[in-house]
């Protein structure tokens, strides 16, 4: 498997921070805002597709301007909308000095590349993440110089979820910790709620400021239609699976919904979904070979009856008639207090004929989230 691994080194050269990192969670951001920009310019139509691919390089070469090419032969589907390409030289031990960056333009066959120093294509990544984290942790002080290193590896042992940090570490083997009865406050990198591209705000009312930011892939959504659709005699369900963001304004948490994991071994009736041990067994074993870099954020099922609740129904009688109400069972609530406890966890309740809704955690009760929000497919001008 091709995946980067990043340095953070202070001036005088210590190792301050070390972590494996996923290209697409590295560059996802800066190559949104770089289409954004070649669409503005006339470059790339918009609603074109496109696909990326990041190539290390090493010496002093590095052009300074852009160029375009036109192919003759069509490039074959590399499997994701952005992949690592290793050449001959590549080496593990030795930090890239630039990355080439190629744009390839489906529709038109048109190849554009860029080159980029390492701080350029992890900006964000380090700067809303990284960074933050290290201040807090005291690694480093406001003001300090550092530098940003990746190397390129190419192996089976990449640990996303893993970070290094030896000042720390020496600091912490002098030292007798004692645990106190406080929460444990989890780490999430910060995003902007604004960096998602062509959002198409879904649901009934208008968000609420202490409600949970939901942002869900739009291919996800309509395949989760689709399997809501295909299925109206028993309820069907599983995972939700992406990422979990700081706002970089205020207001609560960001959930990025951007895949799902089927459940499988279920109990399904048309009024009820258990879930059993081997089906929760195969979702970690999914996540960690389908989605590398990414976490569990919530669990979908489907409704194939209509069983109103008073005080959780959010449709009309005219609706109800054209499927079923959207609403959180009693099973739904011990489902989710079990399972998914924590404050960034949603639940996703949709039914055969379109409709759906979010619930969300609120002041420790199980409450709807009126309004989520669509974004458009990574790869998609």
């Amino acid at each position: 498997m091709k995946y980067l691994t990043l340095h953070i080194v202070s001036n005088e050269g210590e190792l301050l921070y070390a972590k494996d990192v996923d290209v697409v969670n590295l560059c996802e951001t800066f190559i949104r805002s770089l289409v954004s920009e070649l669409v503005q310019k006339g470059i790339i139509q918009s609603g074109e597709h496109y696909r990326a691919r990041l190539m290390p390089r090493y010496g002093s070469t590095m052009r300074q301007q852009g160029q375009m090419m036109a192919l003759s032969t069509i490039l074959p589907d590399q499997g994701t909308w952005i992949s690592l390409h290793y050449e001959p030289n590549t080496r593990s031990d030795q930090p890239i000095t630039y990355f080439t960056l190629e744009l390839h333009v489906i529709e038109r066959n048109l190849i554009i590349q860029y080159d980029f120093l390492p701080h350029e294509i992890g900006s964000d990544f380090i700067a809303y993440g990284v960074e933050q984290a290290l201040l807090s942790l005291g690694v480093l002080y406001n003001g300090q110089l550092y530098r940003a290193r990746f190397y390129a590896k190419d192996d089976n042992a990449p640990q996303f979820d893993k970070e290094y940090l030896p000042t720390l570490e020496q600091k912490a083997a002098s030292l007798i910790e004692f645990l106190s009865d406080e929460p444990e406050v989890p780490s999430f990198s910060f995003r902007d709620p604004n960096a998602y591209p062509s959002v198409l705000m879904v649901g009934q009312g208008q968000p609420q400021p202490d409600d949970i930011r939901i942002f869900v892939r739009r291919s996800t959504y309509d395949a989760l239609l689709q399997a809501a659709k295909a299925s109206d005699q028993v309820e069907v369900g599983g995972i939700l699976v992406g990422n979990v963001y700081r706002p970089t304004d205020s207001g609560r948490l960001i959930v990025e919904v951007s895949d799902f994991i089927v459940s499988e071994g279920l109990v399904a009736s048309q009024t009820e979904l258990r879930y059993t041990f081997e089906s929760w067994q195969s979702h970690q074993v999914q996540l960690r070979e389908r989605f590398p870099g990414k976490r569990v954020v919530g669990w979908y099922h489907t409704h194939v009856v209509t069983m109103p609740l008073s005080g959780q129904s959010t449709t009309s009688e005219s609706e109800e008639a054209q499927g079923t109400t959207m609403f959180f069972s009693q099973h739904d609530v011990f489902l989710h207090s079990k399972f998914f406890a924590d404050e960034w966890y949603v639940a996703m309740v949709l039914d055969p004929w379109g409709k759906s809704i979010f619930f969300q955690w609120k002041n420790g009760q199980i409450v709807p989230c009126y309004v989520y929000h669509l974004y458009a497919d990574i790869g998609v001008a």
